[in-house]
């Protein structure tokens, strides 16, 4: 009888379960070929154009003469998955970023949650552009950021699949067709 009075069960059953640390993992893997491919074409151009075809190495020649365009494309992947709550990889992945309790988050939460999830991109790019020497002794505050990065996404690793950004701003990553089928 108490069964009948406690609805927790019913509860249960509306959660929406987040998206486990594979999709994620996958959906960065994806961005990340995507980017890849994406400078390697740009790259290639670049090359033909402005390069020494003689030269033995010409992908360096590309990024001598044009590194402000890597911080451009990190910039804007991270800007696109402030801006609309998904990366490339989460929307071909059907996962998008909402608050902990499943609902829409402000474009002001993505954005601050891709501030802390890509600071390390944000010190390179300021370091080099300032041309800044971010070194402390023997390690860089680039490396530093970049092992927090890292250990930011173990996080997800928990049963409760959530990223330190996601605790620190109470965001959440949920597979889109489980909040389709939710509402």
């Amino acid at each position: 009888m108490t069964d009948l009075l406690d609805d927790s069960s019913f509860k249960n059953k509306n959660k929406v379960e987040p998206a486990n640390f594979g999709s994620r993992f996958l959906a960065y893997v994806l961005d990340y070929l995507f980017i890849a491919l994406f400078i390697g074409g740009l790259g290639f151009v670049f090359e033909l154009i402005f390069c020494n075809q003689n030269e033995v190495l010409p992908w360096i020649c590309f990024m001598r003469k044009a590194p402000w365009l890597l911080y451009i494309l990190m910039f804007a992947y991270a800007l696109v998955e402030g801006l609309t709550g998904a990366s490339f990889g989460k929307r071909l992945l059907g996962i998008q970023i909402r608050q902990q309790n499943s609902t829409a988050a402000a474009i002001s939460t993505h954005l601050l949650r891709a501030a802390f999830k890509y600071n390390y991109l944000f010190l390179l790019t300021i370091g080099e552009l300032a041309n800044i020497s971010l070194f402390i002794g023997f390690i860089s505050l680039y490396e530093i950021a970049g092992v927090f990065f890292i250990i930011s996404c173990l996080f997800a690793l928990s049963p409760d699949c959530l990223a330190l950004h996601d605790m620190v701003l109470g965001t959440a990553v949920y597979k889109k067709r489980d909040l389709d089928r939710n509402n």
